[in-house]
């Protein structure tokens, strides 16, 4: 067990990575203040932290203090000895961050200030101990980095100046003096755009934390470095090439002045940016986010290409997962999550759930960010499907540009596409569109003086210049760097292909042959990518990449999980791939298409569906496009086939749980072009089968009953047809779990004898069996024969409970056989049974990740406590309950849950909030047909009208 204690900056401690949860303040920090002292007395405890307190109840609230610290961390970590000693037993802990601060390494590991943004009320004593420590840090970190900056002022480069500038910035650091040290320092070494930039960041953080300008000694440097700029114009050569920057002062000034009223939660709108390809829309937005105090804001990127448009929700799904990591890596505790129903009144119940789990996870990430705020960059946005860009106006209409700002980015050749994004947006003052024009002449003339040589810096090189570019921002870039590598702007055309062509001479035919395996990808090639399709040695690749790094002509570049080369410009990438033979471009789309089927196959990974499907649909291969259409679809519209699955893959990211409820339009179009397979074709009929079955059942969920049923049979008769006995035992669960949800007896059994007739011809896994036994005793339980279903419950426990042991993903079904017990003792009047049966359950699921089956163990659980008059822990596992059910979009179980809702919460008095719980149960009970909880429902609504009678009988007796 790995026991790691953070005492700088926000204090927290871990456990195996997980961080810990005190019950209480006082608790926390005497386990703090031990950190630090190892050994004290009681005396001194009693002292520090209960001061106010009479002796006898301030011992006793330390005797409660370590028994709830020894319990939350084992009895090992804190020794209790004789009567007056309490010992930290250190050698138990493998770090405490305080005791590793030292002169050497504390300008490093200062991350923030001692027991930072931790109070513990009416504890004058410990406020004042911690006080002493954290100024004395503090006096000697300013030692510390008045040193830094002394030496780094010193060195010759500008890299050590910048470095330890961004890193005392990032630490909030206000000392003008030293800042205005290392602005002189970039000057003298020619980094006048450097300063200039500190300065923006320094003004940036004092106005958002202390609401003040910089000191006017600062000013007064800053409009220095602004004049010697103008004077001396440094050259491009003095810079990295990809830091350079020129002009849009004026858009610069509008996107920072807008951002600053973000952050002070004053009037802001999401910016979109317009403008031609090549103007410098990528380039704006990259250069707003390098002026950002980086402690100040947490930025999520994500640049659209357009041969992604087709791909169903694809952005979404990169950026929700990106916050999901981020809250991760901020909370690993599992959080509940708001009710998005409750707080937005009464939307429809079937209302598209992936854009609620997307505000859901916004929300949550927003909650952890420590007073930073949230900005989403989004580029290209004109390659947004249709569902993205609604979801994404949503957004912005939901966070008001108050908890989240959106900076956008759009070609306004395809401005017609986004009027029904932005109308809307427009009408209500949360959007602002911002036009960037090409550059002027005098702009040019500018750009060239700053970043060219001599040569080339003649009036008359420029007029052509402008002439040839007519100002686009790529075009002049691209021409200034031709001729600084040799060539002559005079034979050089204004078309974009001519000054491809400049870019691309000197490179050998086996450098090109690479460029152009890169252009196959939409995104960027990985080495491994490569290897299938290039003849050359992996050394002789990865001499070919440096060269054109080099030469500017590709960039590494990287998503969540893989990292590789692609082209530096769009532009260039579809000059390459154009120009190659039609032929040698299917074929070498057939061979990537090939390499990634390999590896899903062995992996069955499905991050690589969407390279399957664009690589197979690039050779025409239509039936392997719609297969992996057909698996990649899977992630969104996999509704759970039960309530409670026969294994839990802990893998499963929560992000494809939901999603699965989103875009009806995009599976039934990929069902259309399937059914338009002709029938000679060999896999048509198994794909038909497969798609079928996705749409029946996303058809049975929605409540379209009639539909999703004639779906299924269709189904069933291809697989009958094709003899796949796997697609019909799952037709056949299908048809079991939907007659479960419709209280269908006769339905119920029909089916339940199918899947057994199934299982006695073939041969299956044994949680399949397990899955269809316990069904039956779900079926024993509707017909009120408890002790048979019992009987049944407890075989599938014996059975599963060998796999449990070995693979824990097999929790859930063992705790829904728990679940089913307690309903059964609950059905006979037996509670206190009932409810021991609820809690075995939930103890199975304990540390693993929420499901629909889980929200109902929880609503049993507390429904049970309710009736026993236990409200408190009763409004705890109503709550959790609820969250699983509008976390997952689930429907099974839910008016139930709600009716449970609603009587608890009128058994609490809150009459309005039993109301609100009880109009959603009806409508999720009328939705699902299911006579016996539409009859649970109207008895919940009688006895909520007992409660209000009772209510306002009191409320008179009392008058």
């Amino acid at each position: 067990m790995a026991i790691r204690v953070t005492l700088m900056g926000s204090p927290k401690i871990s456990i195996d990575g997980r961080d810990l949860v005190f019950p209480y303040r006082k608790a926390e920090g005497l386990f703090y203040y031990l950190c630090v002292k190892q050994t004290i007395s009681r005396d001194e405890a009693v002292g520090i932290f209960w001061a106010d307190s009479d002796e006898t109840c301030a011992r006793k609230n330390l005797r409660d203090a370590l028994y709830n610290l020894r319990k939350l961390m084992g009895r090992e970590i804190i020794a209790v000895e004789g009567n007056n000693r309490i010992r930290l037993i250190r050698e138990h802990i493998d770090s405490i961050d305080f005791e590793e601060l030292n002169s050497e390494n504390l300008f490093e590991r200062y991350t923030g200030d001692f027991l930072g943004y931790f109070y513990v009320k009416n504890c004058v004593e410990f406020e004042t101990w911690a006080t002493e420590i954290r100024e004395e840090l503090q006096r000697q970190y300013h030692k510390a980095a008045v040193e830094r900056v002394t030496f780094a002022s010193r060195q010759s480069g500008l890299d050590p100046i910048i470095t330890l500038a961004n890193t005392l910035l990032r630490k909030r650091f206000y000392d003008e003096a030293l800042y205005r040290e290392l602005m002189q320092a970039m000057m003298d070494r020619g980094g006048c755009r450097e300063a200039e930039a500190l300065y923006e960041k320094l003004a940036a953080i004092l106005q958002e934390d202390l609401e003040a300008e910089p000191e006017q000694e600062t000013q007064d440097i800053f409009r220095k470095a602004v004049q010697l700029k103008n004077e001396c114009h440094p050259m491009i050569q003095q810079k990295p090439e990809q830091s350079y920057f020129f002009g849009r002062q004026n858009e610069i000034k509008y996107l920072l002045d807008n951002i600053r009223s973000f952050r002070n939660n004053s009037q802001a709108f999401s910016i979109l940016l317009e403008g031609e390809p090549g103007v410098g829309k990528s380039t704006l937005l990259n250069r707003i986010l390098e002026l950002l105090p980086e402690n100040s804001y947490v930025t999520m990127s994500y640049q659209c290409v357009q041969t992604e448009e087709g791909l169903y929700l694809k952005p979404w799904n990169d950026i929700i997962k990106h916050a999901e990591l981020l809250c991760y890596d901020s909370d690993r505790t599992i959080p509940s999550l708001p009710d998005p129903f409750r707080r937005q009144g009464e939307p429809p119940l079937y209302a598209t759930q992936y854009e609620l789990f997307c505000r859901e996870t916004l929300a949550r990430l927003i909650e952890r960010l420590n007073g930073k705020k949230l900005i989403l960059v989004l580029d290209d946005i004109q390659w947004m499907d249709l569902s993205s860009l609604r979801i994404l106006s949503n957004l912005i209409f939901w966070s008001g540009n108050r908890s989240m700002l959106v900076l956008m980015a759009a070609r306004n050749d395809r401005k017609d596409q986004l009027a029904e994004f932005c109308a809307p947006l427009l009408s209500k003052n949360l959007l602002r569109e911002l036009e960037l024009s090409r550059f002027t002449l005098e702009e040019t003339e500018q750009m060239v003086s700053e970043c060219a040589s001599k040569d080339m810096n003649n009036s008359q090189t420029i007029q052509t210049l402008y002439q040839r570019t007519g100002g686009n921002a790529l075009f002049l870039t691209e021409f200034i760097k031709a001729f600084e590598h040799g060539g002559d702007i005079s034979q050089l055309s204004s078309k974009v292909t001519s000054m491809i062509q400049s870019r691309l001479i000197g490179l050998t035919a086996q450098d090109y042959h690479i460029l152009e395996y890169i252009s196959l990808y939409p995104r960027f090639a990985t080495l491994e990518d490569l290897q299938v399709s290039a003849t050359q040695s992996k050394l002789d690749i990865l001499r070919s990449l440096e060269k054109m790094l080099s030469r500017g002509l590709i960039c590494q570049s990287h998503t969540f999980n893989r990292t590789g080369y692609g082209f530096s410009h769009q532009l260039i990438r579809e000059y390459v791939y154009d120009h190659m033979l039609k032929d040698t471009r299917f074929t070498l789309h057939a061979m990537a298409a090939e390499a990634y089927e390999a590896s899903y196959k062995n992996s069955h990974d499905l991050s690589c569906c969407p390279m399957l499907i664009y690589h197979f649909s690039k050779c025409h291969n239509r039936l392997k496009t719609y297969t992996y259409q057909l698996e990649y679809l899977k992630t969104f519209y996999n509704v759970a086939h039960e309530i409670y699955p026969s294994v839990l893959n802990l893998q499963t990211d929560y992000t494809a749980q939901v999603q699965q409820l989103s875009g009806e339009d995009e599976l039934v179009s990929l069902a259309e072009n399937i059914r338009e397979l002709h029938r000679s074709c060999p896999e048509a009929a198994s794909l038909r089968m497969n798609v079928e079955f996705l749409v029946g059942r996303f058809d049975l969920f929605s409540g379209n009953y009639e539909k999703g049923l004639k779906n299924i049979e269709t189904s069933i008769q291809l697989a009958n047809a094709l003899g796949n006995s796997e697609y019909l035992m799952e037709n056949y669960l299908q048809l079991v779990f939907h007659a479960i949800q419709i209280h269908d007896l006769p339905m119920l059994e029909k089916y339940i004898a199918a899947c057994e007739a199934l299982l006695e011809r073939g041969t299956y896994p044994e949680e399949k069996v397990c899955t269809v036994l316990r069904l039956h005793g779900v079926y024993y339980m509707k017909v009120r024969q408890y002790e048979k279903a019992r009987d049944i419950f407890y075989k599938v426990i014996k059975r599963m409970e060998p796999f449990y042991r070995i693979n824990i993903s097999y929790c859930i079904s063992l705790a829904a056989c728990y679940n089913y017990i307690g309903e059964s003792y609950q059905e006979q009047g037996d509670i206190q049974k009932a409810l021991s049966y609820y809690r075995k359950a939930l103890s199975f699921c304990e540390n693993q990740p929420l499901t629909c089956g889980t929200g109902i163990f929880f609503a049993n659980a507390a429904h049970t406590l309710c009736q026993l008059n236990q409200l408190e822990e009763s409004r705890h596992y109503m709550e959790l309950a609820i969250s699983c059910f509008h976390r997952h979009g689930a429907v099974w179980g839910r008016a139930k849950t709600e009716a449970y809702a609603a009587l608890l919460a009128a058994k609490c008095g809150e009459m309005k909030q039993a109301e609100q719980y009880l109009t959603s149960a009806r409508k999720a009970a009328a939705c699902g047909e299911n006579e016996m909880i539409i009859a649970m429902v109207r008895d919940a609504q009688e006895e909520l009208s007992q409660y209000k009678a009772s209510a306002s009988g009191d409320k008179a007796a009392t008058s």
